[in-house]
């Protein structure tokens, strides 16, 4: 009799846990910054349309598309978003299950953030092609509010910025090779 109890216990607290979503106030995003696949991982043919969103301010519902790409034409597609700390997703599915379709494939999302900063959603992306299961993960940044680059400009010691003859910043970055070596 005590799982029972438990269960619906269990239940009633994450339902009253969901807030609701006014669609009247949610804001769509449209500050995406596009990916750049330059190579592929092994695991599932599957990788973000987007490596990230930015979102003006946090406390604001805002309407977001987790939009991936599919090299598949068949087959079955589970996804499983996990948001980080901070991040909380106000309405769409966190758990779906859907046929596999070659080219882009959006999840709609209403996501909300407790303060500024970098979010992530994580997907966990599993496949059923031609018999054989293979998965991936993705990661989508959320940024919200002030950008990482604003905050890395202005954290530059000021003493370590080179300045012109007029008294002007120079801005310029110079990029440096690095060297790495895997030790094992």
């Amino acid at each position: 009799m005590k799982k029972p109890i438990t269960a619906l216990l269990v239940v009633l607290v994450l339902c009253g846990c969901q807030q609701k979503v006014d669609l009247a106030k949610v804001v769509v995003a449209d500050d995406y910054i596009k990916s750049s696949l330059s190579y592929r991982k092994q695991g599932a043919l599957v990788a973000l349309n987007n490596d990230q969103v930015n979102l003006e301010a946090a406390g604001v519902q805002y309407a977001i598309d987790l939009s991936m790409l599919s090299g598949y034409d068949s087959g079955k597609m589970t996804v499983s978003i996990t948001p980080s700390k901070g991040l909380y997703i106000l309405d769409g599915n966190q758990h779906t299950t859907r046929p596999l379709v070659k080219g882009k494939i959006k999840l709609p999302y209403i996501v909300s953030a407790s303060q500024e900063g970098r979010y992530y959603l994580y997907a966990n992306v599993s496949i059923e092609h031609g018999g054989k299961n293979t998965a991936r993960a993705l990661t989508l940044i959320v940024q919200v509010g002030e950008t990482a680059t604003r905050k890395t400009q202005l954290a530059i010691d000021e003493s370590e910025v080179n300045r012109k003859q007029d008294g002007s910043v120079n801005e310029t970055i110079i990029l440096l090779p690095a060297t790495e070596e895997i030790i094992q």
